[in-house]
C-alpha cells in the first residue's frame, strides 16, 4: 500500500508544538519491514502507517482533526477489524454451540483448545494490518497505557461493535431461532437465579481481565517484549493465555458463562437475537476499570528499566 501523502503521524511532526519524541503504536505482535533498505512502501504492512501517539498531547488534539478522521488508513485498519470482530463472534459462538452438547467435564478442554486456536490464528491474520486488537477491552487498555491513538480507537472500538453485531446476528441465523434462544446465541450469560450473582461475576470478570493484559502485555502488547517474543510467538502465547483464562472461569458455577474478557462478543452475540440482560455491565465496566488500573500502574510501574548511568551504590537508576 502506497504511504498516504499526508499522514496523521506526518501532521505531527510538522507542528511546531509537537514533541520529536513520539511512542511507536502498539502491536499484538511486531510490525516487520519498517523501513528496511530497498524496500517500496508496498511491502511494508498497513499498521506502519497508523498515526503515532505524541507523548506530550497524547493525540488529544488529533480528535478535534478533520484530517486525522479522514485518514483512510485508519477506517480501513477499522474494516479489518470489524471483519475479524465478526469472524471472531461468529466462530466462537458455533464452538460454544457445540461445546453446549458436552458432557460438563470435557467442556473446559474443549474451551482451551478451540479458543487458543481461534484467537492465535486471527492475531496472526490481521496483526500486520491492524495490530490484532480484536476487542475493545485490548484497544480501551491499548489507549490508556499510551500505545494506542484515540482516533484510532475511537474507529476501532465503532467497527468492532458492528462487525461484532454483524458476526452475531449470522450465528442467530446459523443456529436457529429456537436454538439460538436457548443457549442465549452462545453468548455470555448469568442465569438470575443461578449460583453466581452479579457481584461475584464482575469481581471475576476484573480479576481475568487484569490477568489477562498482565500476561498479554508481557508477550506482545508491550512494544519491548514484542520484539523478545516474536511474530511467530506472540499470537501463540496470547491466545494460549485467553484459552486458559476461559476455560478456568467456564464451569466453576451452574448458569455461568465464565469470563468474558471480550465485550465485543458479549455485546454483538446479545445483538443479535435482541437479548440483553440487566446485568450487562458486567462485561464492560469491569474491563475498563482493569484497563485503567492496568494503565496506571504501567505508566508508574513499568515493567522495564533503563540501565544505571552511574555506578552501583552511586544513585538511583533512570526508570
Amino acid at each position: 500500500m502506497a504511504l498516504p501523502p499526508d499522514s496523521p503521524s506526518q501532521q505531527l511532526e510538522k507542528r511546531p508544538n509537537a514533541s520529536k519524541s513520539v511512542v511507536q503504536e502498539t502491536s499484538t505482535i511486531p510490525e516487520r519491514g519498517q523501513g528496511g533498505e530497498g524496500e517500496s512502501d508496498d511491502a511494508r504492512p498497513m499498521s506502519s502507517f497508523l498515526p503515532q501517539v505524541n507523548v506530550t498531547n497524547t493525540g488529544l488534539r488529533d480528535i478535534m482533526s478533520v484530517r486525522v478522521w479522514r485518514n483512510h488508513v485508519l477506517w480501513r485498519a477499522g474494516i479489518i477489524e470489524g471483519i475479524a470482530s465478526g469472524s471472531l463472534n461468529f466462530v466462537t459462538g458455533l464452538l460454544a454451540a457445540t461445546l453446549s452438547t458436552w458432557p460438563r467435564p470435557a467442556v473446559p478442554v474443549g474451551i482451551f483448545f478451540g479458543n487458543a486456536v481461534i484467537v492465535s490464528t486471527l492475531i496472526s491474520a490481521v496483526g500486520s494490518a491492524t495490530g490484532a486488537h480484536l476487542n475493545p477491552m485490548i484497544t480501551i487498555a491499548t489507549t490508556l497505557s499510551g500505545h494506542c491513538h484515540p482516533v484510532r480507537a475511537i474507529i476501532y472500538v465503532f467497527c468492532q461493535l458492528v462487525g461484532g453485531v454483524i458476526g452475531g446476528t449470522i450465528l442467530r441465523v446459523a443456529l436457529g431461532e429456537k436454538l439460538a434462544h436457548e443457549i442465549h446465541n452462545a453468548g455470555c450469560w448469568i442465569e438470575p437465579n443461578g449460583e453466581v450473582n452479579v457481584w461475584q461475576a464482575a469481581l471475576i470478570e476484573f480479576v481475568s481481565v487484569f490477568i489477562l493484559l498482565f500476561l498479554a502485555y508481557g508477550v506482545g502488547l508491550d512494544p519491548r517484549q514484542a520484539k523478545l517474543f516474536g511474530a511467530k510467538y506472540g499470537p501463540v502465547l496470547v491466545g494460549l493465555i485467553v484459552g486458559v483464562m476461559t476455560s478456568i472461569t467456564a464451569t466453576i458455577h451452574v448458569g455461568y458463562t465464565g469470563a468474558a474478557m471480550f465485550p465485543g462478543r458479549c455485546f454483538g452475540l446479545a445483538a443479535g437475537i435482541g437479548e440483553f440482560q440487566t446485568s450487562h455491565w458486567v462485561w464492560w465496566i469491569p474491563d475498563i476499570l482493569a484497563a485503567a488500573i492496568h494503565g496506571i500502574l504501567y505508566k508508574t510501574i513499568p515493567p522495564y528499566m533503563k540501565p544505571y548511568s552511574s555506578q552501583i551504590g552511586s544513585g538511583i537508576g533512570d526508570v
